[in-house]
């Protein structure tokens, strides 16, 4: 097969992570956990930066929001400049180098990559210089830089051993080999695979083992040994589990279709291979896709299926109009000009053909460029034109002794029996080594179990006696710690009953006492006739107002005693129509709006729904309305606004009345008496109605939020569980 490195690229930004990384504890806990730390921390320190450098490096490390990457590591980075902290902004700037790649970014990406290596270069080696190494090979393999790639590789590899990392060690053995392996250089592909093999099957990463020798498999078909080829091939899917990592079934199912198509088993390819585009249809992976799109083309080539061959190599031309990807376009010029040709249309077969060498020269690929100079050899020779052939057929011969030269292959064939010697000889050692261990072990064990005999016969009457007294122990202690907990029950709610109800005659006493002398005085006055029927008609409003203002103290006084008093909070969530909720509200409350002239705006639409106790959330709806309406002037506005999105449900109020300055915000969800505030027209207030609010809407899990502006006004905003 001509294009069996071609997807190798690509594959490492995604799926190949899985071969490396393996989490501690999930993701997702991590992150929040992370999050809330960050979140309780306004010191801008070192602390803090390295809070964001290690987010950015959970999110690169599950490859899943490359925007979250950027966002953590610049927060971090912003900080660490400022407060010249060197190498926090090193690792910030690994974590955005790493970031960029996946957005393919490559130059902006050398640039942040080469500014944390400025820093970790004066260290020690450390991981964080490794993964810098690693990042910039990736970059320039991505770009078919290979000897850029090869060389931050080789610092990379010597980077693990130095930290003695052998997971490291072996990632970076395997990218080694992928590279020769594209370049055609098969002899150093095969020895760096061997040394990422041996590493993966010492860790017991059998899907990583599987993958190396798919690829080893790989280099014998490209060299058609065939024999070898098979061997392996049959050995990876041995070893091969299936993963619950659909990206790795699927490499494994390109790699392997590869080798059989290598070796004429058309079936089998196009079986596997048909398999990886099921599983990238369902995926949405439109880069395997064509992978595989582009590997079933050259299976058709191969059995002489030449339209159905040209039909996929169109449409792998079509949809990389945009991507760009060279070993697409390659494939698919070098796969039409062979069809082409041979179907008659010589010339557009010659300029297809001639097309795809260039790109196999500007990236260095010997091999493919070895086979394409045969094929443009041979058409120019049919057409006469016997300079270019000649021109061609040098080109492939100087490739060919390249590649197959016999100290080539017999170098290869010294690094198989190398391997397997190493592998045979290691394998002799731990079989000695078992031996002796278990004849040592034995021994002891026969000294140990006539000890133990013995031992046992006494212990057991000991056991007997001292079980017995244990359990009688054990079930008195029970019995105290069960009176001790309940006592301590007892205890704890009635401290809590009784400070609730200190709390509420205070409130009551001091609260309660003025608005009801007030109103009591007028009515007197009244009655003894020290004031005329016309001053009491005056009056009569604001008294109305007053008694208002009270049945809803005592409502709100009655509910946050029942909510108190109560064994847990009776909470009934329910899916609660919040629209309809205003709107009753809105209705209740018009008459008073309308004696200040008010104007009461209701924004929210028809279909808002949140989870929650509709009981619990109209009273919170009511006492903010209420309490919008009392500090607001005459002619004021109340507008009433609601927003859906993430799974939460926020309804805010907002007015234009008196706003509160830092103090009062402070003091508004505590209970506190004696903190009379009054209305624009006299209203009074004691804040019980908020306190009231924010305990509903947090047992209704939700949350409750002021912003206020002295003069201005104020947005009340609660936040609760969308249904």
């Amino acid at each position: 097969m001509k294009w069996s490195m071609c997807g190798k690229r690509k594959y490492v930004l995604s799926a190949i992570l899985v071969l490396f990384l393996v989490p501690i504890v999930s993701f997702a806990q991590k992150t929040d956990s992370l999050r809330n730390i960050l979140k309780q921390k306004n010191t801008p320190d070192t602390t803090k930066v390295l809070l964001n450098a290690e987010l950015a490096w959970e999110f690169k490390n599950r490859n899943t929001n490359v925007d979250s990457i950027i966002f953590y590591a610049e927060q971090g980075m912003a900080i660490a400049n400022a407060i010249h902290f060197r190498q926090g902004a090193a690792l910030c700037s690994m974590h955005i180098g790493i970031a960029l790649i996946l957005r393919d970014e490559y130059d902006p990406a050398v640039v942040n990559l080469n500014g944390a290596l400025a820093y970790f270069e004066t260290l020690p080696a450390t991981k964080e210089l490794n993964e810098i190494y690693h990042n910039l090979g990736l970059n320039y393999y991505m770009q078919t830089r290979f000897d850029s790639a090869l060389a931050n590789f080789e610092l990379s590899k010597a980077a693990a051993a130095a930290i003695d990392n052998k997971s490291r060690l072996a990632r970076a053995h395997y990218y080694l080999a992928d590279i020769h392996n594209d370049m055609g250089n098969y002899a150093p592909a095969l020895q760096h695979y061997l040394a990422a093999l041996d590493l993966y099957e010492k860790g017991g990463k059998k899907n990583a083992a599987s993958n190396c020798l798919t690829n080893i498999a790989t280099v014998y078909a490209q060299l058609k040994d065939y024999k070898n080829a098979r061997l392996y091939v049959d050995k990876s899917l041995k070893e091969f589990s299936h993963s619950t990592n659909v990206q790795e079934v699927y490499q494994n199912y390109a790699n392997i279709g590869i080798v059989y198509s290598m070796m004429g088993d058309y079936d089998e390819a196009l079986s596997l291979f048909r398999k990886g585009v099921a599983l990238t249809d369902s995926l949405g992976d439109d880069y395997w896709n064509t992978v595989f799109l582009v590997n079933i083309a050259e299976v058709y080539t191969s059995s002489d299926k030449p339209e159905l061959a040209l039909a996929a190599y169109r449409q792998v031309l079509a949809r990389n109009e945009k991507a760009q990807e060279v070993n697409f376009t390659l494939s698919a010029h070098s796969g039409m000009g062979r069809i082409l040709y041979r179907q008659g249309k010589k010339q557009e077969g010659i300029i297809h053909l001639t097309e795809a060498f260039r790109l196999m020269k500007e990236n260095r690929l010997k091999r493919l460029i070895m086979e394409t100079a045969l094929e443009l050899s041979k058409m120019y020779e049919q057409d006469g034109d016997y300079k270019r052939a000649l021109a061609y057929n040098r080109v492939y011969n100087t490739y060919n002794d390249s590649l197959f030269n016999e100290n080539n292959y017999k170098k290869i064939q010294q690094l198989q029996f190398d391997y397997e010697l190493a592998k045979k000889q290691q394998q002799i050692t731990q079989l000695k080594k078992k031996k002796e261990i278990q004849k040592e072990k034995n021994e002891k064990q026969r000294i140990v179990s006539w000890s133990l005999a013995g031992a046992m016969i006494l212990l057991s009457i000991v056991i007997v006696v001292m079980w017995r007294s244990r359990l009688y122990e054990k079930r008195s202690k029970a019995e105290i710690l069960n009176q001790n907990h309940e006592i301590l029950q007892q205890a704890a709610k009635l401290e809590e009953l009784n400070s609730f109800k200190d709390k509420t005659f205070s409130v009551l006493s001091h609260d309660l006492r003025g608005p009801i002398n007030s109103i009591t005085a007028a009515i007197q006055m009244f009655n003894d006739k020290d004031i005329s029927p016309e001053e009491y008609a005056e009056m009569k409003p604001e008294i109305n107002a007053q008694l208002n203002s009270l049945n809803l103290l005592l409502d709100n006084v009655l509910l946050w005693a029942k909510t108190h008093i109560k064994e847990g909070k009776a909470v009934s969530p329910s899916k609660t129509d919040l629209y309809q909720l205003v709107l009753q509200n809105i209705d209740l409350l018009k008459d008073a709006a309308d004696r200040k002239q008010h104007t009461l705006n209701n924004n929210i639409s028809e279909a808002v729904f949140a989870f929650c106790d509709a009981g619990h959330i109209d009273i919170v709806i009511r006492n903010l309305i209420m309490n919008a309406i009392k500090y607001t002037r005459n002619g004021g506005t109340i507008t009433l606004d609601a927003v859906a999105g993430g799974g939460k449900v926020s309804l805010s109020v907002t007015d234009t009345g008196v706003g509160m300055n830092q103090q009062q915000l402070a003091e508004l969800f505590a209970a506190k008496s004696g903190r009379n505030t009054y209305g624009t027209a006299g209203e009074t207030g004691i804040g019980l109605g908020l306190l009231l609010c924010h305990e509903f809407v947090t047992a209704n899990n939700g949350t409750i939020a002021v912003c206020s502006t002295p003069g201005k006004g104020s947005t009340f905003t609660i936040t609760l569980p969308a249904a």
